[in-house]
C-alpha cells in the first residue's frame, strides 16, 4: 500500500481536545498504531500492508504532528488522548 492509498483513508475525528487526524484501513479487530515524537501515522505504513487483511489499522497523528493540530493555544493533556485512544479501538469501522 503506497503513502497515496494511504491517504485516500484518512479520516478526521472530533474529539474533547479537538479534531485528530487518522488513517483507517480493515474492518476486523482493532490495531492502534501510535507513532513516537517527530513522525506521524504514515510511520506504520509496511505495517499496515502486512495487516490490513487480518485487523482494522488505526494508525493515528498525535498533537502537533502529521495532520493533527494543536487545538487553539493550550495544551493537550495525555491522560484524555489516551481515553480518546481506548474509546477510540472500540468504535465500529468507519465507512470505506
Amino acid at each position: 500500500m503506497t503513502i497515496v492509498e494511504l491517504e485516500a483513508h484518512r479520516r478526521t475525528v472530533t474529539t474533547p481536545q479537538g479534531p485528530v487526524s487518522c488513517i483507517h484501513v480493515g474492518s476486523r479487530p482493532v490495531a492502534l498504531f501510535v507513532h513516537g515524537l517527530g513522525t506521524n501515522a504514515l510511520l506504520w505504513r509496511h505495517v499496515i500492508r502486512a495487516f490490513a487483511g487480518e485487523r482494522r489499522c488505526v494508525a493515528i497523528d498525535l498533537p502537533l504532528h502529521g495532520r493533527t493540530r494543536r487545538r487553539q493555544a493550550r495544551t493537550s493533556a495525555w491522560v484524555p488522548w489516551l481515553r480518546w485512544l481506548r474509546e477510540s479501538a472500540r468504535q465500529p469501522a468507519p465507512d470505506q
